[in-house]
């Protein structure tokens, strides 16, 4: 239809419908357009409230609308009446979408500056003009009807409101025909809200519509309907709740309405009346007498994160079109950064730039403006967007090639084409960015790629692939952040926050306290905070202030030390007057109750009281006791001694009793409350006459699946050491970091890369950490009578450093840390053994050195045993690292420091079987390492040592962190005595990185020659086949005894025959002796044999005398040698001793 030929015949329409017209010549087609009521009625509403729907695009009859409902309702009340009531609220768009009022045409020709009845018979599905030109006319009355919808209906109401002393409060955002834009339908409110349901996913565009809204639109509070639902009626309760309410935190909510409370009139009809869509918060409901430290924790939660400015990075534009809810993100935000959507009216009339970030007049900013993918924008918004780039800002996105609008078409194309070219012509096609003005235009690029070239690191990054979710807030005094974990599991993790040179600090609103957090990093981006949730957890980590003094020397989260279960001899109270026993019942055990066989605790739903007893022992000072209900469904408030402690609600399920638990007797009192779940299905059995369950929404029958209730635990008083500030002790550089538990004898329980913060060491038990461990006889050691452990009988006489198998803890006698070295003393403990101190001290100093940590260690005996016992493999030292660290890599080959390359050792410990069983090899490196499947993990390098062992304990999922039973070892064996009265040395490095950084290390400081061993006042590793010496200490040689076969063994080593073909011998051999035999093990081989082996001659004149044995005399002396022995007589008979001063291998 050619838009000339379409003429507005109105004029000539009598009152009547009588058209009266002069038709011009040619054919023509008469349409006559009207205007009626959709006809849609709003709802939910009763009978009485029920009407047509009010027209969404006329304040003046939505005028009218107000004063016949609100307004009456107004003129009701007295003047202390009015002023309760506050607020009018607009719940979500539910009404389908209308395209016409009675001025829209000059609203129309107003707004665009051409007449829409023109272009009206595209309504009924012509094309007038083009098709391209009917498309524009479209687009044009949707823009116009969005935009009437929030200023007349949503803009309306509100100055309407404001003229009756009400405020506006609205849900922004619809569905169902909603026309319009969801940001600027809440833009024109007083305060927004977004909505959630409980389960599912239900939320995600309305809380962040919600949420972005206000930001742009400068709104403080951001609401949502929280907690919607539909099904298992009666079956929610607060700990279900958290997970979603925390999330919806992380959207940006911070004012939550609790979906859905209802008027009860009535005491005899319980639960009462329910919606069927939403969580019960019903004064009859049974956990509702304990809902309000749920209900502080929402407040606190919201009180925090209502101070300050959200930080958000980046601003997605939504686009011009409509109906508009939020838009996509494309290219994808990546993890650790933050968002707001923002609509064209804000950029046009808010938005501004300063110091290159986009800025908005109530505070907000964002460096990085993205633009949609798509090919169209006004002329307008655009020159706004190119002023902006020009001023310093950044954006994202392709040009547009054209107006969406038929508003000055076609001359607002080439407006479109010419500053298109402008803004994006310097946009290098392979660098995807270049720069216009002052700003930066990128096209192309990811999200990552575009942080980078901004030099925008994360503002929070979790450092762990279980879902962590955050929000951070700034303020002029300090930075929040709030942290939830989102899994059922508990997680430690160390978090990284894009803030320096603060202090950080944990809030805790389930528990009202603040604590400062000691341990953190400073790094290049910012700071790294240790943590620790239990499942759905959350944290405020607050940084504040200047770091203070004694920083990263303690650590965050202590961990708990169990001090008895209580067990038995609980005492239980139901409620008579919800179907519950008269008189108390006892249980003997916990359990829960819908495994009792009484059917009135089956069926009881309610409130119960636990009673029992228990005796106490005098906390030490400064000691904190917690009371750990274990599991509880769903509530329980505790009193200890009459004093009323809490109520424990969410996980950890704990609560402290320090100021009230005593010494002696202690009386506690736990009331517990379930759903009303087992009641409902209870009534189902019961004839109609006797049933008291009544509700309108009722979906149980008799045979309904029962809820779990009760207090099942189990109940366990648990400790935090008397140092608050935990027992960890620490070292660091800008590499690595390295603590040191105090309470586990100084060993090393922490080790983490600078670059992810990860803990890389198991603490299962006190058999593993990274720790000093040493072994002798007697087997089994079991001095005055104790009995070792069965499972450990065979392992004899073992201190360790961190403690025993039966929980007891090594003690400290001694510790310094001047911030470069740290040095620790303690007594061990026997591991086999319950509570028996090793009859030694052990030692150790720690220094880092790049991204390593060089240990020495000291073992110095005092054992009333006398007795020169075998030699036995040391573990110099014992590592034992977390499950993800599961690969154990090595070097076994004969080509060492050649950067040959280098083999995994396979050893896999299945926690089903029966024995563990460790993986030898010799590692002609010195070196092992325990990494990820990045390739990333924990080194062990004992330049003396080439006899490792090794392997992994645990599952095949290999998952697990520092408090998980699954693990990988590493240890460098030497074979060893121990006298008792020995002092034994040994040096260590602990190497953090990838594979190749660890045996770059190595390399840096190998230890390569051939061996020589000289006996002046130690061993040398050298030990005793059928023999003994003459103990220690030892001066200036090895005294050995002779006997049959005795023979001294030197420790594995590698060098190949051809760099060394001479032994030389230095020592003394008694009178009577005429010869020795000097024998070889070639690498691979497991065993030595006489035909490696050299006869030499020696002078028996109790002289010392040097022998130069020439071992490439024999044809076997070839290749590479592993190991020497030398049988100290060629003679069975001989006596005496032999004084063996040095052996070396000459070329």
């Amino acid at each position: 239809i050619d838009p000339s030929r379409v003429l507005n015949i109105t004029s000539h329409l009598s009152a009547s419908g009588k058209l009266s017209w002069s038709v011009p010549s040619g054919k023509w087609v008469v349409i006559r357009y009207g205007m009626m009521p959709t006809g849609v009625t709003n709802g939910p509403a009763t009978p009485e409230g029920q009407g047509y729907e009010v027209d969404k695009m006329s304040k003046t009859v939505l005028g009218n609308h107000f004063n016949s409902f609100v307004g009456m309702i107004q003129n009701k009340l007295t003047a202390e009446e009015k002023k309760s009531l506050k607020w009018v609220v607009a719940d979500s768009y539910e009404t389908g979408s209308q395209n016409w009022t009675d001025d829209l045409a000059a609203a129309f020709k107003k707004v665009y500056g051409y007449d829409p009845l023109v272009w009206m018979p595209v309504l009924s599905g012509r094309v007038v003009g083009t098709e391209n030109q009917s498309d524009r006319f479209l687009w044009d009355l949707r823009r116009l009807i969005a935009d009437r919808v929030s200023y007349q209906y949503v803009g309306g109401l509100r100055d309407i409101s404001h003229n009756h002393g009400l405020k506006l409060w609205l849900e922004n955002y619809g569905h169902w025909g909603f026309p319009g834009e969801f940001l600027q339908y809440g833009g024109q409110s007083d305060e927004v809200s977004g909505e959630f349901w409980n389960e599912g996913t239900l939320g995600s565009i309305e809380c962040k519509a919600a949420s972005s809204s206000a930001h742009i639109y400068g709104k403080k509070k951001v609401a949502a309907e929280s907690f919607t639902a539909a099904g298992l009626a009666y079956l929610r309760y607060p700990a279900l709740l958290k997970k979603r309410a925390d999330w919806s935190f992380t959207e940006g909510i911070n004012s939550t309405l609790l979906h859905v409370m209802i008027e009860q009139p009535s005491e005899s009809k319980q639960p009462g009346i329910n919606a069927g869509f939403g969580t019960e918060f019903n004064r009859h409901n049974t956990w509702f007498s304990q809902i309000k430290p749920f209900c502080d924790y929402l407040k606190r939660s919201n009180y925090l994160l209502q101070q300050g400015l959200v930080v958000n990075d980046a601003a997605y534009f939504i686009g011009e079109d409509v109906p508009k809810m939020t838009g996509v993100r494309d290219p994808a935000l990546p993890k650790g950064y933050s968002f707001d959507y923002i609509n064209a009216e804000v950029i046009l009339k808010r938005l501004s730039v300063k110091n290159g970030r986009f800025v908005l007049p109530d505070g907000m900013s964002y460096k990085l403006l993205v633009l949609p993918k798509l090919e169209t924008m006004r002329p307008e918004l655009l020159q706004k967007i190119k002023q902006l780039v020009a001023g310093g800002g950044t954006i994202l996105g392709p040009a547009p090639l054209r107006s969406p609008s038929l508003q000055n078409y076609p001359a607002s194309d080439n407006a479109i084409s010419s500053m298109a070219s402008q803004v994006w012509g310097s946009a290098d096609n392979k660098k995807m960015y270049g720069a216009f003005g002052k700003g930066t235009v990128i096209s192309g690029m990811t999200m990552e790629q575009a942080f980078d070239l901004l030099k925008v690191k994360p503002d929070f990054q979790s450092n762990t692939s279980d879902t962590v979710l955050y929000i951070h807030r700034t303020t002029a005094s300090g930075e929040i952040y709030f942290v939830t974990n989102q899994t059922d599991k508990t997680l430690e993790f160390s978090p990284e926050f894009r803030i320096k040179n603060k202090q950080p600090a944990l809030w805790d609103a389930v528990t009202a306290t603040t604590r400062v957090l000691h341990e953190y990093n400073q790094t290049a981006d910012g700071t790294v905070v240790p943590m620790k949730l239990a499942p759905y957890e959350s944290a405020f980590i607050v940084f504040n202030g200047a770091p203070k003094e004694g920083s990263n020397h303690t650590k965050n989260f202590v961990s708990s030390t169990a001090l008895r279960k209580l067990s038995g001899g609980w005492t239980v109270q139901f409620d008579p007057g919800s179907g519950g026993s008269a008189g108390a019942v006892v249980f003997d055990k916990l359990e829960d109750w819908t495994t009792r066989k009484e059917e009135n605790i089956k069926n009881y739903s309610g409130a119960a009281v636990y009673k029992t007893s228990f005796n106490f022992t005098e906390s030490k000072a400064g000691e904190h006791i917690y009371l750990d209900l274990g599991k509880v469904m769903v509530m329980a408030t505790v009193t200890l001694n009459g004093k009323k402690m809490g109520t424990v609600w969410t996980a950890p399920w704990r609560i402290e009793v320090t100021g009230s638990i005593k010494k002696g007797e202690n009386l506690l009192e736990i009331k517990v409350v379930n759903t009303l779940v087992n009641r409902m299905i209870g009534d189902r059995k019961k004839p109609d006459a006797e049933r008291k369950v009544w509700s309108n929404v009722d979906p149980y029958t008799s045979e309904s699946a029962y809820h779990s209730s009760g207090l099942i635990g189990p109940v366990t008083l648990q400790s935090e050491g008397s140092d608050s500030l935990g027992t960890m002790r620490y070292l660091m550089n800008g590499k690595i970091k390295i603590g040191i538990d105090l309470n586990l004898g100084g060993a090393i329980t922490y080790m983490s890369s600078r670059k992810d913060s990860i803990n890389m060491i198991n603490n299962w038990d006190w058999g593993r950490q990274v720790q000093m461990s040493f072994y002798s006889g007697p087997v089994p050691f079991e001095p005055d009578g104790k009995k070792a452990n069965k499972a450990w009988t065979f392992i004899g006489w073992n201190p360790i450093q961190s403690g025993d198998v039966a929980g007891n803890r090594s003690k400290v006698l001694e510790y310094k840390n001047d911030g470069k070295e740290i040095y620790v003393k303690c007594i061990p403990m026997h591991w086999p053994l319950d509570n028996v101190p090793g009859e030694c001290t052990y030692e150790c100093w720690i220094t880092l050195d790049g991204n390593a940590a060089k240990v020495r260690s000291r073992i110095v005996n005092n054992r009333p045993d006398r007795t020169q016992y075998p030699a036995r493999g040391q573990e110099l030292p014992a590592v034992y690292t977390n499950a993800p660290f599961h690969k154990l890599i090595t070097y076994k080959g004969s080509k060492p420091f050649t950067n040959d390359g280098i083999s995994l050792i396979k050893n896999h410990n299945d926690p089903r079987g029966a024995n563990i069983r460790w993986e030898s090899w010799q590692a002609t490196e010195s070196w092992a390492a325990n990494v990820n499947e990045k390739g990333i993990g924990l080194g062990v390098y004992n330049p003396d040592v080439q006899r490792f062992s090794g392997g992994y304990y645990g599952d095949s999922v290999f998952v697990g962190g520092s408090k998980n039973i699954a693990t990988a070892y590493i240890a460098p064996n030497s074979m060893d005595i121990l006298d008792y009265n020995i002092g034994y040395d040994y040096h260590y490095v602990l190497i953090a990185g990838s594979t190749d950084e660890i045996r770059q290390y190595v390399y840096s400081h190998k230890n390569s020659h051939l061996p020589s061993y000289d006996f002046k006042s130690d061993r040398q590793q050298w030990y005793y086949e059928n023999t003994a010496d003459s103990g220690w200490p030892v001066q200036n040689g090895l005294n050995i005894s002779l006997a049959k076969n005795a023979s001294a063994i030197g420790p594995v080593s590698l060098w190949k025959a051809v760099d060394g073909g001479t032994a030389r011998i230095q020592g003394s051999w008694p009178a009577g002796v005429k010869q020795a035999r000097i024998y070889w093990r070639s690498f691979g081989d497991k065993e030595f044999s006489e035909r490696k082996s050299v006869l030499f001659d020696v002078m028996g004149d109790g002289k010392e005398h040097t022998y130069n044995v020439k071992l490439n005399g024999s044809p076997e002396y070839t290749g590479d040698i592993a190991q020497l022995k030398i049988l100290l007589s060629g003679s069975d008979a001989a006596k005496g001793n032999v004084v063996l001063r040095a052996v070396k291998i000459l070329l």
